[in-house]
C-alpha cells in the first residue's frame, strides 16, 4: 500500500465504508480465551479460527445490545 497512489487508497477507503472493522484489543483477547476455556471445560474443544469467530460475535452483541 506503500506506493498505492492516493485515488487508490481513496478508493479502498470508501470499499471499506461498507464493513465493520473489529480491532483485536485486550477484551476481545479475553472473550477468546473465555470461549475455549468454556468448550474445553464442556469437553467440546472448538477451533482457535471459530473461538474468534464466536469472541468477535459475543462482543458485538454486547455493544450492540448493551450500547
Amino acid at each position: 500500500m506503500r506506493q498505492w497512489g492516493d485515488r487508490r487508497l481513496t478508493q479502498l477507503e470508501q470499499y471499506l465504508w461498507n464493513y465493520l472493522i473489529i480491532l483485536v484489543d485486550q477484551s476481545l483477547c479475553q472473550e477468546w480465551a473465555q470461549v475455549r476455556a468454556n468448550r474445553q471445560s464442556a469437553r467440546r474443544p472448538i477451533s482457535p479460527q471459530d473461538a474468534w469467530i464466536a469472541a468477535t460475535a459475543l462482543l458485538v452483541c454486547q455493544i450492540h445490545f448493551d450500547g
